[in-house]
């Protein structure tokens, strides 16, 4: 039978493709670059996901303190219209939710969330553009209003610089939106077979001129020597397929390790094959597309076909290998089966802190110091304005600890997971299994120059863990005579007026004076409650998260508090140097090179 154009047969399969699926296919095709872009060149697309949201957030809670005069900013003290501050206080409401959203996106790795915040980056940028034309067309015509002779065009310029930043958080928020996508529904070993894929069209065309195409695919697939006993079990010829593969290279066929920055973009027939693994992959309910895909996909309906282009005098030169499609679908099934037996033996997920519909514990936490740090930094900024002279110094002790241990905690935990991830990519590399348990996975890398490096991070995170427990509870302890001197300002209930009966002389008292609760006080001393009760919660998740950091196990059952280790208040090492022992143990040279016996001392 006839076979499509690989052109018309992508744009066909393209046309009926939703926002998940697009936003899939050009992840699989940046993959190389998204794996090792940074942002502002100092931090992860992820991290840096995390700093746009925790920008817009801020930038939000700012606008509105504006709006409601909490503080006074030039950006819209320039107003020339009424509904200045209404288009002020949209779009600090739009920013709020907008970077809240991202933000949840970036910790969890969704991301259709952190679409939302690039769509609404985007609005804003426009919106923005609008509102800046509005005002210099008011300057230029006379209506000055509160911007005066010749400030419109600082107010331009400022503007400008603003969309400027605005244009890089897109780019920052749209890389991070399909790193994540890459991340969240590309297997580790699709990704891998795209990347060889990759360098085998950069060989072939080294000027950055060609594509990727199906033919360095397979190239790819027939490295793997599973994949290949597959194709060969299928009754496919693989013989006669490497043969014209390095025919159609001019016999140059390399053998090296991919180690790309860039790749090249993916050919018309390479994409109707990732686009059929896709269907495949939703078919069969995985929640991540394999190489398994990939190989079902190549075969499409019984043959694989390749196009090598046209000849020297101009003939097409298309080839097709038969297959058995469903001798290749049971090998693939048998397969599935055994990696899920074996997911099942690796024990429960990870454990989620308030049940089976919420974050995970290490998001969570994450989640939960980002806006404890938020909080801080809007508090460190507004004290200038809003701050009483009797508890300005408390307050900028209090908040600048609190946002000194928040960026200690998120350091911790960032640091640990990319340590893991490291591992579990070195591990796998040496021939163990992705979804091998930590340990496993470190016991295989031992030998590995990064190794100590990838220790002193996992080490580092538990210990910096334990500090933000310590902090977490003083925070806790804080909050009682806060609440009360609060309680006394306020005179809530009454109370302090009540009080004030009982110590003074009997002529001064105010007969028939009882407490007495309003609405008011009803709200006061449920948020009260409400904030003391979500910090002492979340004391005990990070007890749990730093118990699994330095334990390897942790419960959120309140039941196996009594299994936890203890928790040092001062570092390891400054706790050694005080009870007059040296901070690291070594041994002399003539212990190393000795044989231990039962004579070797154990401290030297």
């Amino acid at each position: 039978k006839p076979h499509p154009h690989p052109l018309q047969a992508a744009m066909s399969a393209l046309g009926g493709l939703g926002l998940v699926a697009r936003m899939q296919l050009t992840a699989i095709g940046l993959a190389l670059y998204l794996k090792q872009a940074r942002c502002c060149y100092c931090m992860t697309l992820a991290r840096g996901g995390v700093l746009v949201s925790c920008f817009v957030i801020i930038r939000g809670i700012l606008s509105l303190f504006e709006v409601f005069d909490l503080m006074d900013v030039v950006f819209y003290r320039l107003s020339v219209v009424g509904h200045t501050r209404t288009l002020a206080a949209l779009l600090g409401m739009g920013n709020i939710v907008a970077g809240t959203v991202g933000l949840a996106g970036a910790l969890l790795q969704r991301c259709e969330l952190m679409a939302g915040l690039s769509f609404w980056l985007i609005l804003h940028g426009l919106v923005a553009a609008l509102a800046t034309c509005f005002f210099v067309a008011l300057d230029l015509a006379g209506f000055e209003g509160n911007l005066g002779s010749g400030v419109g065009f600082v107010v331009v310029s400022l503007v400008v610089c603003l969309l400027v930043l605005e244009a890089y958080l897109i780019y920052v928020s749209v890389r991070a939106q399909l790193l994540f996508a890459l991340e969240s529904s590309v297997g580790h070993s699709a990704f891998q077979f795209v990347a060889d894929a990759q360098f085998f069209a950069l060989s072939a065309s080294p000027d950055m001129t060609g594509s990727c195409n199906r033919e360095h695919l397979l190239r790819a697939i027939l490295r793997d020597h599973d994949l290949r006993e597959l194709l060969t079990i299928g009754g496919a010829e693989v013989d006669r397929m490497e043969t014209d593969l390095t025919n159609a290279q001019g016999g140059r066929v390399s053998l090296a390790k991919p180690d790309l920055g860039v790749g090249l973009p993916l050919g018309a027939d390479l994409e109707v094959t990732i686009l059929d693994a896709m269907n495949v992959q939703a078919k069969a309910g995985d929640e991540k597309l394999r190489a398994d895909h990939l190989v079902v996909a190549l075969c499409g309906d019984g043959e694989i076909i390749l196009d090598f282009g046209r000849g020297p005098d101009g003939e097409e030169r298309v080839s097709s290998y038969p297959v058995k499609v469903a001798t290749v679908r049971s090998q693939m099934d048998d397969i599935k089966q055994h990696a899920q037996a074996a997911k099942v033996r690796m024990g429960s997920p990870p454990p989620r802190i308030c049940g089976c519909w919420c974050m995970p514990l290490e998001e969570t936490v994450a989640f939960y110091m980002i806006v404890q740090c938020i909080g801080h930094v809007i508090s460190l900024i507004l004290m200038p304005f809003i701050a009483f002279a009797h508890g300005s110094t408390m307050g900028f002790i209090l908040h600048a600890l609190g946002a000194f241990f928040c960026i200690l905690g998120l350091r911790a935990i960032f640091g640990h997971r990319s340590a893991r991830m490291a591992v579990k990519e070195a591990a796998y590399r040496s021939g163990g299994s992705w979804e091998a348990e930590l340990d496993v996975a470190f016991d295989l890398i031992k030998m590995e120059p990064q190794f100590p490096e990838w220790y002193r991070l996992l080490r580092q995170g538990a210990n910096w863990m334990q500090m933000v427990i310590v902090w977490g509870v003083a925070d806790a302890a804080f909050d009682v005579p806060i609440f009360g001197m609060a309680l006394i300002e306020m005179d809530a209930c009454g109370a302090h007026h009540t009080g004030l009966q009982w110590v003074l002389p009997a002529h001064f008292r105010n007969r028939g004076y009882l407490l007495h609760c309003t609405s008011d006080d009803v709200v006061f001393f449920v948020a009260a409650l409400a904030i003391f009760m979500l910090k002492a919660y979340m004391c005990w998740a990070f007890m749990a998260l730093w118990h699994e950091y330095a334990h390897g196990w942790t419960t959120l059952d309140i039941r196996g508090f009594n299994l936890f280790g203890p928790v040092s208040v001062l570092p390891q090492a400054l706790t050694r140097t005080l009870v007059g022992l040296p901070r690291h143990v070594r041994a002399s040279a003539e212990v190393k090179n000795a044989l231990a016996s039962e004579k070797t001392p154990l401290l030297l």
